[in-house]
């Protein structure tokens, strides 16, 4: 069966389930993910040290310095840096009652702390924030949803999700609607015309039988096209295998990541100072803020891991330590199950915001704060979804999100139409990236382009 076949009310569901919105949707299976993730919560706290939890912290993600000392650093602060902090929040472990079936048994239970939360909206300058025609600010009511228990990270980071209904229900509807304007801004730019005739022209010659190496590359954005061919090279290889590896469900995340989509592996590096690096790489943000203010006695052992979040595949800046695009795989493509969600929305989208926020505080210059684009890509088995984020045209501490629709291979090359979409749209993010690497670098003014609605870009 083609993956890409998939009824209309499935492909809603997993919708609904990807923007963590409908719960209802996935109660029973997320019960028990809840309960495991309390638990391992609970082992990772009690590792990173009893001292911190002696001292009231009790932080599983603790970055070792007060709102106010990072609000006061930083230029854009707390807009990254506070919502960064934010979908961070420290969690102190207490035990409370469990009743099931007449009987009470005690259970470990988290509970957010509130106080930082409070004193890093204290520590935000109010005449940045986003105000609406209604007279209130986006900031605040974002901050009002933090402090209940249930307020997920993006709330808590200070980031809208035009596809999130649950954040749609803290706002009227004449706001929701007034805040989705900005909803334009998440429009990948065209790809010059000699890479659309190359993209076209390689499937056509694949469709009737013809070696892919047989359709000349323009001497016009060589790279990408480049990268185009590398790719079919690798899935001819994979599709005239017996058995094709694109039916097996049985293969590891290094294969799918390597394998299904090898383009990413070489996506940005020819972008100057930037090497993709794949392997379990450690993330160099989550690293910098985890022993962000810690002091470090050298007769006596670090107050904390000396490692960031690992990740499949990063392109990093490796002379100046910044990263810039990552990607996590998984080693099966399942967009309803917990645990993609759970890597969706708290691994990919907590490590791109803080290479968003770091970027942002490092180059405050209006122009890139506008123009800049961060993506990540969550990728698994034969399919991937790209995650873009971008600062807020009308506040320092709103950051956007948005998620793009997923890529799937089928497992017969039959059209060659999924492929060269999903190499349309990984060319498309590779333009942004290194557009913003370059603004980052120079803040040369970009050049406009719009978009079409080929089906190249479907």
């Amino acid at each position: 069966m083609d993956v890409l076949q998939v009824p209309k009310e499935v492909r809603e569901r997993a919708t609904s389930l990807l923007s963590t919105t409908n719960v209802e949707l996935f109660r029973q299976k997320y019960k028990e993910w809840l309960v495991e993730t309390e638990k391992h919560q609970a082992k990772q706290s009690l590792a990173e040290g009893s001292a911190s939890l002696a001292k009231g912290t009790g932080s599983i993600l603790k970055d070792g310095e007060s709102s106010h000392q990072a609000a006061s650093r930083m230029p854009l602060a707390p807009s990254s840096s506070t919502s960064t902090s934010s979908s961070s929040s420290n969690l102190k472990k207490r035990k409370r009652p469990a009743t099931e079936g007449g009987l009470t048994s005690t259970t470990t239970s988290t509970e957010p702390d509130l106080n930082s939360r409070k004193e890093r909206f204290a520590a935000m300058d109010k005449s940045q924030f986003w105000k609406l025609k209604s007279g209130r600010t986006v900031e605040e009511v974002l901050y009002n949803a933090s402090l209940k228990r249930e307020a997920d990270f993006k709330m808590r980071s200070y980031t809208i999700d035009f596809a999130c209904e649950r954040t749609k229900t803290l706002f009227t509807n004449d706001e929701w609607e007034e805040m989705k304007e900005l909803d334009v801004l998440f429009k990948l730019p065209r790809l010059p015309e000699t890479t659309e005739k190359y993209l076209r022209d390689v499937r056509k010659a694949l469709v009737k039988g013809k070696h892919v190496a047989s359709v000349p590359i323009p001497k016009e954005d060589q790279n990408s096209c480049e990268l185009v061919l590398d790719s079919f090279l690798s899935w001819k290889q994979l599709y005239t295998a017996k058995p094709c590896p694109f039916g097996n469900k049985d293969l590891s995340e290094s294969f799918w990541c390597r394998e299904a989509w090898p383009i990413m592996k070489r996506l940005l590096s020819d972008v100057d100072g930037l090497t993709m690096i794949d392997g379990e790489i450690t993330g160099l943000e989550s690293e910098k803020r985890r022993n962000m203010g810690r002091k470090v006695d050298m007769e006596t052992p670090p107050s904390s891991k000396q490692s960031g979040r690992r990740l499949d595949l990063v392109a990093r800046d490796t002379t100046n330590k910044r990263d810039w695009f990552v990607v996590e795989s998984l080693e099966e493509w399942d967009e309803v199950s917990t645990t993609f969600l759970r890597e969706l929305d708290v691994t990919l989208f907590r490590e791109l915001h803080l290479i968003a926020s770091h970027r942002l505080q490092e180059q405050p210059s209006s122009h890139f704060h506008n123009q800049a684009c961060f993506f990540a890509v969550y990728s698994g088995g034969r399919g991937f979804k790209t995650m873009e984020m971008k600062a807020c045209p009308f506040s320092d501490y709103i950051m956007l999100v948005h998620l793009y629709d997923s890529y799937l291979l089928p497992t017969t090359a039959a059209r060659w139409r999924p492929q060269v979409q999903g190499l349309t749209h990984l060319l498309q993010v590779r333009d942004c990236v290194s557009r913003t690497v370059k603004m980052y670098q120079d803040d040369d003014e970009d050049e406009e382009n719009d978009s079409d609605d080929e089906w190249l870009y479907s």
